[in-house]
């Protein structure tokens, strides 16, 4: 049986772009267009520290909702993440937690 050869680098991935949803409230949202800022979440959430985010916009409206219903004069907002797969690869690491059908939380973590 012959081996297959071995591709460097790897093909470009043909799928589609990943599509996250994070729920914010508006004073917040450009901000996290301009700029995630890990250190920035709240340390005592399910996985500590991060970017939380959600492939079902619903959800990411709800937690809107609930951020906005504790901030006095905000309005809720859903940012949308669109990630290329292709740029996946440029990751160190990458952890998507699925606690539910709907619920997932990620991490992301880039080179350097």
């Amino acid at each position: 049986m012959t081996p297959l050869p071995v591709v460097y680098p790897p093909p470009p991935w043909s799928n589609q772009n990943i599509v996250l949803y994070h729920g914010t409230v508006d004073v917040f949202a450009n901000t996290i267009l301009t700029r995630v800022r890990v250190a920035s979440g709240k340390p005592a959430t399910d996985f500590g520290p991060g970017f939380y985010t959600t492939t079902v916009h619903q959800q990411a409206h709800t937690w809107a909702v609930q951020i906005a219903a504790s901030k006095p004069g905000s309005l809720p907002a859903v940012v949308e993440v669109i990630i290329p797969r292709q740029a996946l690869a440029k990751l160190k690491s990458f952890t998507a937690v699925q606690i539910s059908k709907n619920r997932i939380g990620q991490s992301l973590k880039t080179q350097g």
